[in-house]
């Protein structure tokens, strides 16, 4: 899986009322992590939440929701991707 086939959900992170190099950099951030946590059959995949806590990672642990889908567009478990 690459850089170019991460999407994001709507305008994430590119709101009108933000800052739009911090926004940029973010995304930036979220693909590379995207790309290293992806499943090893992952071909494309869709962020659908930014960066959050959760009360099924105990609250502890920033993450982000992504969708993968493999070669054939099957869809892929959702996976939190994780911020380190």
């Amino acid at each position: 899986m690459d850089a170019a086939n991460v999407e994001f959900f709507d305008n994430m992170y590119l709101g009108k009322d933000r800052n739009q190099q911090e926004g940029r950099a973010m995304r930036a951030e979220i693909v590379r992590l995207t790309v290293e946590q992806a499943p090893a059959e992952a071909f494309r995949a869709l962020v659908k939440t930014g960066w959050h806590y959760s009360f099924s990672d105990g609250w502890t642990t920033e993450h982000c929701a992504v969708e993968f889908w493999d070669c054939d567009d099957n869809p892929l478990p959702t996976e939190h991707i994780v911020k380190t």
